[in-house]
């Protein structure tokens, strides 16, 4: 009989260090998840900051003090997570809670301030669609891809850089107004023969060009 009961107690004894390490693993595995949450978050947050910072260089853009206010909730809360025994739960749940609506916020400024940077690229574009409809295809594109906010930073970079190409041919062509606003008529489809002078004609056939542009006949 003896036996028989100290086998069971030994059994017993098994039992609970299983379960107690069942216990430690699950713990680990939570703390784990929290530590990769948090982490993610702090690097999402980072890098809204360099976009945001980016976008108001280059393409204007102005958070307003809603926006500001809420970033700095946000990074109180993320202050508020560590502690010196480790990430606090709940804390981080609310660092994230307050990212997310600050996201939200950033969306919906970033769709408002967007519609006149597409407007003056597009402006930009029909100058040179003649010359380079390459080009204007391509920025299109880099338009495209940030009509919705992005959290993807490259897209930016490439819209930058697709604006300073534009830039840089439209500096190297030489334009003035007048032959500005005739290669817009052109890109619109708009473009008329009494919109075609000497001036116009020259600047043409100087920069190789005569073959590139189409005037279309139009009935009454």
């Amino acid at each position: 009989m003896g036996s028989v009961i100290e086998t069971i107690k030994k059994y017993s004894q098994r039992v609970s260090k299983i379960k107690r390490y069942e216990e430690q693993k699950k713990n680990a595995d939570r703390i784990k998840n929290i530590e990769s949450r948090f982490t993610m978050l702090i690097y999402r947050l980072s890098n809204l900051s360099k976009i945001i910072e980016y976008s108001k260089t280059n393409f204007g853009f102005q958070p307003t003090d809603q926006l500001n206010t809420l970033y700095l909730d946000v990074i109180s809360e993320a202050k508020k997570a560590v502690t010196e025994n480790g990430l606090y739960e709940d804390a981080v749940t609310n660092f994230d809670n307050k990212f997310q609506k600050a996201l939200s916020v950033t969306k919906n400024e970033w769709k408002q301030h967007f519609v006149s940077v597409s407007n003056s690229i597009n402006g930009l574009n029909s100058i040179v669609q003649v010359v380079d409809p390459e080009l204007v295809s391509k920025t299109k594109d880099d338009i495209y891809a940030l009509n919705s906010f992005s959290e993807d930073f490259k897209k930016y970079e490439c819209l930058k850089n697709s604006v300073d190409e534009i830039n840089k041919l439209i500096n190297t062509l030489e334009l003035d107004n007048e032959i500005k606003n005739f290669l817009i008529k052109v890109g619109n489809g708009t473009a008329m023969l009494s919109n075609v002078n000497e001036k116009i004609l020259k600047w043409v056939y100087a920069n190789g060009l005569s073959n590139k542009i189409r005037l279309m006949f139009i009935g009454k």
